[in-house]
């Protein structure tokens, strides 16, 4: 059995520089283009590649991102969603700036790991 991960590509979040928790931003061309071009790394790296089950949560950019990877990779069914897989979400700081977020001393008291939003 093998195990493929993927993030998901480039959204219009990262693009504005704001935190996306479970906001959802889509995918912006480049992130579709990236998700191709995940699918053709793989092939030449694994070679033929053949998909039993596919997952995302339930952001689109996730599920975006996971149905033009498998769409390039030839799988004929359909990605699952599920919640559990969702990003960590980021109560009051999604959706904001991260620049403007180090403002607020809730935001401080957040792990290093965590301030990596």
């Amino acid at each position: 059995m093998r195990i493929i991960l993927m993030r998901h590509g480039y959204c219009k979040g990262l693009k504005e520089g704001v935190i996306n928790g479970w906001r959802d931003f889509p995918l912006t061309p480049k992130g579709k283009t990236e998700a191709v071009t995940a699918a053709e790394n793989i092939t030449k790296l694994l070679g033929q590649v053949k998909i039993d089950k596919a997952y995302s949560s339930y952001l689109s950019r996730t599920y975006d991102t996971a149905c033009i990877f498998t769409e390039a990779l030839k799988f004929k069914g359909k990605v699952k969603q599920d919640l559990r897989l969702n990003e960590r979400h980021y109560g009051m700081f999604q959706g904001m700036a991260k620049v403007d977020a180090r403002s607020f001393k809730e935001y401080n008291t957040l792990s290093d790991s965590e301030k990596r939003l």
